[in-house]
């Protein structure tokens, strides 16, 4: 200990001696090393751990593409009936949501707000794996006709326009005409959609509301399942709907997979990437430059040693 005791006084005079060198080090390492951190905290949260959902990975969304364009656009999105015989005819998912947004109006007594609302499946929250901050998840109760409509509330929405009131769960609003129990609160982390709302829906073709919408299937892969083995099975499924709906599908069409991740990064996917190993460039060299100027010092000793 004692040994190790001297050499670090000495190293210390030495950086102390040498203040310029020292300081040009530092300066460098600090530059590259901060760099480095930061871009590595975009790459870890938008690339590997975009979502705080379970098996954020393993979520994928079909696109319909027309084989005849070169473009990447194709359609996401589809009807009740759709999604119904894509839910029961597929092999490659264990759990399914469905979900589309929408503004709504709601009306407070005093005038009325838009605001962003996700209709989805019961099962949205059980499948992403968050719960409710308040107040609880809904529940297959919830999709019934007898029973009072509910929805649940973002916690930006909740803080910003209620004042982060807890008795908000278990009050009636009215969004779009029709009243609706706040059953719960949503954690700060959660922002499925970017929805300020989130409404529970039966997945009813005979509905005319449901209907008229069209819901993006997000389907959960079987452990083994690949989204390559996915897309193959509802390739199959695909080419029956396309006989049933000939007008929502082009002639020659393909199923492509993209995952929740693929969705949200898009085409600077290889970008982030590519800044990455700049960045690591960067501190490669910075770690070089501060080697040469050891290097150099160690030169000026020569004759000591």
């Amino acid at each position: 200990m004692s040994a190790l005791g001297k050499d670090i006084r000495f190293s210390l005079r030495k950086l102390g001696k040498d203040r310029s060198a020292t300081i040009l080090a530092i300066t460098a390492l600090a530059l590259a090393l901060g760099a480095a951190t930061a871009v590595f905290s975009i790459i870890y949260n938008v690339l590997l751990k975009p979502f705080p959902y379970t098996d954020a990975d393993r979520l994928v969304l079909f696109v319909i593409h027309d084989s005849a364009r070169k473009d990447p656009i194709g359609r996401s999105s589809y009807s009740a009936a759709e999604f119904l015989d894509y839910s029961q005819q597929s092999h490659a998912f264990d759990r399914i949501v469905g979900s589309v947004f929408e503004y709504v109006v709601y009306d407070n007594g005093q005038g009325a707000q838009q605001l962003y609302a996700s209709y989805v499946t019961n099962n949205l929250f059980d499948v992403l794996g968050v719960r409710p901050m308040i107040g609880r998840a809904t529940s297959t109760a919830d999709e019934k006709s007898e029973t009072t409509p509910v929805f649940l509330m973002g916690y930006k929405i909740w803080r910003s326009v209620f004042g982060s009131d807890a008795s908000v769960v278990g009050r009636s609003f009215v969004l779009n005409g029709i009243p609706r129990i706040c059953i719960g609160v949503m954690p700060e982390h959660f922002a499925f959609w970017q929805s300020d709302l989130w409404i529970p829906v039966a997945m009813n073709p005979s509905n005319p509301e449901v209907n008229r919408r069209k819901f993006y299937f997000i389907g959960h892969l079987k452990p083994g399942v690949s989204t390559s083995a996915a897309a193959a099975d509802m390739e199959v499924i695909a080419r029956h709907e396309a006989q049933i709906f000939p007008k929502d599908y082009p002639k020659p069409f393909v199923i492509q997979p993209v995952t929740l991740v693929e969705r949200a990064v898009g085409e600077f996917h290889g970008l982030f990437w590519l800044l990455f190993g700049a960045v690591v460039l960067l501190l490669l060299i910075a770690c070089a430059n501060v080697a040469n100027l050891l290097l150099a010092q160690a030169t000026a000793r020569d004759k000591e040693m």
